[in-house]
């Protein structure tokens, strides 16, 4: 920098001697971007952790309202994988559902944001791969609670409430 100093001062320009290093400059484009990404994290395990709290009410509700069905299966000698395939179905299959709305959606959002860079990648679906799997994971989590409780209940204790 010294050296750079003294050569600007045998220059004798009256802009003054004034320099950056490229990576700080680099750093500072992206500082915003990388606010938005840490919002983007806090604003998505909230709402992750909403939604799962959501789903397993949501989960009780319907397994209390099928107990008598899944007391009668257990008698009739249904297994317990079973029951949590029946009592999971549904909501897997909501959740896929959900899933494939929300690929248009998020391919038209990304598209755009990602127009604003000089050097962007495309979206492949390997992105959209693990987020299906992440999201039967923690669905399947969510519900397999609710499931194997109903599943491990003795049913004479359902059937003589009914």
């Amino acid at each position: 920098i010294y050296f750079l100093k003294e050569k600007w001062a045998i220059l004798d320009t009256p802009a003054p001697f004034d320099y950056f290093f490229l990576d700080q400059r680099v750093a500072r484009m992206y500082e915003t971007e990388e606010r938005l990404l840490a919002m983007v994290r806090v604003f998505t395990t909230v709402s992750i952790f909403i939604a799962c709290i959501g789903l397993f009410g949501l989960s009780y509700f319907v397994i209390e309202k099928q107990r008598k069905e899944i007391g009668i299966r257990k008698v009739l000698g249904a297994s317990i994988q079973g029951i949590m395939v029946l009592v999971s179905k549904k909501f897997l299959l909501l959740i896929l559902l959900g899933f494939l709305l929300a690929i248009p959606v998020s391919l038209y959002f990304m598209e755009q944001w990602l127009e604003g860079f000089a050097y962007h990648i495309e979206v492949g679906p390997e992105a959209y791969g693990l987020a299906l799997i992440i999201s039967v994971l923690l669905a399947g989590g969510t519900i397999s609670f609710n499931a194997i409780r109903a599943a491990l209940t003795n049913p004479a204790n359902v059937l003589r409430e009914e």
